[in-house]
């Protein structure tokens, strides 16, 4: 039966007739004929999409046959303002690149070692995309279709944050299957997964995610209560998070094809019972080889709260150490090759600043009383109470800094940020004070 889509309410047609035009050219270079396409808004204001994503059901004929798909549309913006401040050239090439050479590798390696249902790594169709300039669009399948949905908060329990985390550890598997088993095609691919936001081009100007870095750093630490909580973090972190963060894409030594934005937004999970039992990661539009401890820390500083960090932080990295070693042994391989447990902890204790560094910069938007557009801040249009401190920033605020300050396997030192240098060293739980101290590790 053919799905019933509603209008599309939009405030200018030629956008959706635009878009039409894009998905019917694309897909009739694919062979499909005699195309009608029916779109509903998938994005709207604020919802941080770099470009236009709607929902489509596309209908015609292909090979002699009537097909009709319920797909996802992302189309790059053409307006030059939001491509100035924006790197969107950059964005969606890269997704472009991960549907159509990466996502095809990983499906015929588990196809190959025979990788279990409950073990693989799923991702969203792509029927079509093309990275023509000004034209950029990918054409995915929308998993809903399949019963996958958001989570119904971006702040996720104990049981989404496990399934999270098993599939990253598939993700990443995947990664080192393929440098073990086929290194010259991973080596041709690694160095097109560079930097996206921090390198400026003709037409992207990285200054104005810089200046945005300054200001929501001042915020930040106008929301911290402690006064030594707020020489410890301007310490740690210096005066721009923005170049902390690229320091972080760029340093770590066990590093892989990672997500680059990982977190509860970034992920469709389908229920039972009220339960989630599977995940899909979407939007590669930051796919980097970079350190593995960085998706991890996207998770936990995007969509953790205060008490599932202190009393589940060792259990999760174990979820995710073990959900990485099983999905290795199916190809054959000992995960102790590329990352013991024990260089995991190294390596999420010399990362873990990125996590502190990842809440100053998404805070303001994440918790801000009015809808914030990436490109409008970052091209220096703030709203005008964007320097207001509201009661759920500034707990989630002090509650990320206790957790640095006090707890789990990193404590902020007060000295100087210096990239070369170690910015957080172990803490040993006896050393928190009581009101800190989370549930014991289980042996």
């Amino acid at each position: 039966m053919a799905l019933q889509l509603a209008a599309v309410k939009m405030e200018h047609t030629e956008i959706a007739e635009a878009v039409k035009e894009r998905t019917r050219k694309i897909l009739s270079d694919g062979s499909f004929e005699n195309i009608d396409i029916k779109l509903e808004s998938g994005s709207k204001k604020g919802d941080g999409y770099v470009g236009l994503m709607m929902r489509g059901l596309v209908s015609g004929e292909k090979d002699g046959s009537e097909h009709e798909i319920d797909v996802i549309i992302k189309c790059a913006p053409r307006q030059e303002e939001i491509r100035k401040y924006m790197p969107t050239t950059l964005l969606f090439n890269r997704e472009i690149l991960y549907y159509s050479q990466i996502v095809p590798i990983y499906t015929e390696l588990q196809k190959k070692f025979k990788i279990p249902d409950s073990l693989k790594c799923e991702f969203a169709r792509c029927f079509a995309a093309k990275n023509e300039y000004y034209d950029e669009i990918i054409i995915l399948e929308n998993l809903k279709a399949r019963d996958y949905s958001m989570c119904a908060t971006s702040l996720i329990d104990y049981e989404h944050f496990e399934i999270s985390l098993k599939v990253l550890g598939h993700l990443h598997g995947l990664s080192y299957v393929l440098e073990e088993h086929n290194k010259s095609q991973f080596e041709q691919i690694c160095p097109q997964l560079g930097d996206t936001f921090f390198i400026s081009s003709l037409e992207y100007n990285c200054s104005g995610i810089l200046e945005f870095g300054k200001k929501a750093m001042n915020k930040y630490l106008s929301a911290i209560k402690n006064n030594d909580h707020v020489e410890m973090v301007r310490k740690a972190i210096g005066e721009n998070p923005g170049v902390v963060l690229k320091h972080f894409f760029e340093s770590g030594h066990k590093r892989c094809i990672c997500h680059g934005d990982y977190w509860a937004n970034n992920l469709l999970f389908k229920y039972k019972d009220n339960k989630p039992i599977k995940a899909i990661p979407l939007d590669f539009q930051n796919s980097r080889y970079m350190s593995l401890a960085n998706d991890f820390f996207y998770l936990i500083a995007l969509s953790s709260d205060t008490k599932l960090r202190r009393n589940h932080f060792w259990k999760l990295l174990d979820v995710y150490h073990e959900s990485l070693s099983e999905f290795l042994s199916f190809a054959g391989i000992d995960v102790n090759k590329y990352c013991t447990l024990e260089e995991l902890k190294t390596e999420i204790r010399e990362q873990a600043i990125i996590g502190l560094t990842l809440d100053i910069l998404v805070l303001p938007v994440f918790t801000s009383d009015e809808v914030i557009e990436l490109y409008e801040i970052f091209a220096g249009k703030y709203p005008k109470n964007f320097d207001i401190i509201n009661e759920d920033y500034r707990t989630r605020v002090n509650d990320m800094v206790t957790d640095y300050v006090h707890f789990g396997p990193w404590v902020i030192v007060g000295h100087d940020h210096a990239p070369s240098a170690p910015l957080c060293y172990p803490v040993a739980y006896s050393e928190a004070s009581e009101d800190l101290k989370p549930i014991a590790r289980p042996e």
